[in-house]
């Protein structure tokens, strides 16, 4: 492994290109797999000209048995869904061979952060989404390195589903947030609750239940932040999931 950086021993960022070209035409591409972290840093991704530039020499170099691999960022602000949106032009959805989102959820049962990747563009018989977990440390990344795993398949939707409900609790947290406060101070019932989150937040009472019934459950990791039973009068009353 050969690790090259801006600036360290008089390497620049403009030689990679040529470091390319000379593994295409010498016959040693077979043998690299560069990895490139990230793709800003060799083109402008927003740039349709400049992209196309490094596509062909990409394409030149991986059509001779060389491996490519561009890291990118990801959009500041998420979709209606909540979930992450690829940033840059269209030009690498079309001319790289396959694109995968990864999503990352810190799995609070272990050290572990989970990645799940949702393939943009895939070729052949690569699947629609997969999941990887590595140790998470903060100064060891050797370690975090040799710890990436592919999760079993048999874990997979445990995971999916947490990181669904994790990512439609950060879609609708300021009701969530003002829900748990109220059953916090003892504002329980249903129709209380409701009113009160309405008010505080500004949302619609329609909006304000629909939030609860979705929130509702026992399993906490899975989007059950608190639970509902009946109390006199048939009353709705909720508790806060332990």
């Amino acid at each position: 492994i050969i690790q090259l950086a801006p600036g360290y021993n008089g390497f620049e960022v403009h030689k990679v290109f040529r470091l390319i070209n000379n593994a295409t035409e010498s016959g040693e591409a077979a043998n690299i797999a560069l990895i490139v972290d990230t793709v800003k840093k060799l083109t402008d991704l927003l740039d349709g000209k400049s992209v196309n530039a490094m596509n062909r020499i990409i394409e030149r170099f991986v059509s001779v048995g060389g491996t490519f691999v561009g890291l990118g960022h990801v959009n500041k602000n998420k979709n209606e869904n909540g979930e992450l949106v690829y940033k840059g032009t269209s030009d690498i959805l079309d001319d790289f061979q396959s694109v995968w989102l990864g999503t990352p959820t810190d799995d609070e049962s272990s050290d572990r952060v989970n990645v799940d990747f949702k393939a943009l563009k895939r070729r052949g018989d690569q699947p629609e989404n997969t999941q990887f977990r590595y140790i998470k440390s903060l100064d060891d990344y050797s370690a975090m390195f040799d710890s990436v795993e592919r999760v079993p398949v048999s874990e997979r939707d445990r995971i999916s589903a947490r990181a669904a409900a994790q990512r439609e609790a950060e879609f609708h947290c300021v009701v969530v947030d003002a829900i748990t406060a109220a059953i916090g101070v003892g504002v329980n019932t249903k129709t209380q609750l409701v009113q009160a989150v309405a008010e505080s937040t500004g949302e619609s009472k329609r909006h304000v239940e629909a939030v609860l019934a979705q929130f509702t459950g026992s399993d906490k990791a899975t989007g059950g932040y608190w639970q509902m039973r009946r109390g006199s009068h048939n009353r709705h009353e909720f508790q806060i999931t332990q």
